[in-house]
């Protein structure tokens, strides 16, 4: 049952005072954040000068209401993990595909449940998906003041990577940034948002992912000059140069010799990858050797494990300064 208590009524896109309000002491950990398309209703433990009452389901009824319904269907295995993107959920492979889906939908309150098949495949990094509840379609994801609209079907979307979406290091003030594997803009609508680049180079192969990025940089209200390429972004002409050049992908090791062909003089490159969990320490070796042979330098100046894939792989981000030989 919905429990009624005190609330503060943020705007959702006023992320530095949802985070004054978390730092405050105040906000009641035995509730749920509640929103609209508009606020997120932060649930707190007294009366405060401007906050109101608001209904909040409580953390544990959720678990134990889904817990319930699962039984009361004859359910016993079930997702008790889901990836929330905007007004959809995405749940593992599981059966009874079609009850799971409604109830998780009610008690959950999105509008449509996709359930996995598979891994994202492909070189446009589609997602394999099947939608269980709902009808689908595009849906709005909100985080820490950036809109990205998507259809989770067409798209991916990783929320696990918030960290690296939030925390765009780089100063890019009056710098002109590329975006080898930009998709919806994962990590250059922030960038374009909050680091005040001169102008971006966004790439993608995916013409559904160029169709979404096209339109968040609408939605975000972005006035920044951007070039937009639709293809494999080896394909650009060397010409065009950037002084920091991004790579969201796992394959960007492949790629390194045609993003140093775009860097200038002194610039900086971001590179995700996968490595083995054995070579955590000195992956990026091998990535500086290769440049050599491109006669470049590259100058380790960040390292960071983002998040374990696997019982034997983590994904890396690696920053270096590039210099030529």
């Amino acid at each position: 049952m919905p429990m009624l208590a005190h609330a503060i009524k943020v705007e959702k896109h006023d992320i530095k005072t949802l985070k004054r309000i978390e730092r405050s002491g105040i906000v009641n950990r035995d509730l749920v954040y509640d929103h609209d398309e508009d606020y997120i209703y932060v649930p707190v433990i007294k009366n405060i000068d401007g906050s109101i009452s608001h209904d909040f389901k409580e953390k544990n009824s959720i678990k134990t209401m889904l817990k319930n319904e699962m039984e009361r269907n004859g359910i016993k295995n079930y997702p008790e993990k889901w990836v929330r993107i905007g007004s959809s959920i995405i749940i593992k492979n599981t059966r009874h595909e079609k009850i799971i889906g409604s109830i998780l939908a009610e008690i959950l309150n999105v509008s449509s449940v996709y359930m996995e098949t598979g891994r994202i495949h492909g070189d446009l990094r589609k997602p394999s998906l099947k939608l269980i509840y709902g009808s689908g379609g595009e849906t709005l994801h909100l985080e820490n003041g950036v809109k990205y609209l998507l259809d989770p079907e067409k798209v991916m979307f990783s929320p696990g990577n918030i960290n690296e979406r939030s925390n765009i290091y780089e100063d890019l003030n009056g710098k002109v940034f590329m975006d080898m594997f930009a998709g919806i803009g994962y990590f250059s609508i922030p960038a374009l948002k909050y680091k005040r680049p001169s102008g971006a180079i966004l790439c993608d192969i995916n013409p559904e992912a160029i169709k979404f990025l096209k339109r968040n940089i609408e939605i975000n209200n972005i006035k920044t000059r951007v070039e937009i390429f639709n293809c494999d972004s080896r394909l650009i002409s060397s010409k065009i140069k950037a002084d920091y050049i991004m790579m969201g992908n796992f394959k960007s090791i492949e790629f390194l010799p045609h993003a140093l062909s775009h860097i200038k003089n002194n610039g900086k490159i971001s590179m995700h990858y996968l490595t083995d969990k054995n070579y955590i320490k000195n992956s990026y070796e091998p990535i500086i050797k290769k440049a050599r042979s491109y006669g470049y330098n590259l100058t380790l100046y960040d390292y960071h494990r983002v998040k374990s894939v696997s019982p034997f792989f983590y994904h890396v981000n690696a920053r270096f300064n590039i210099s030529k030989i």
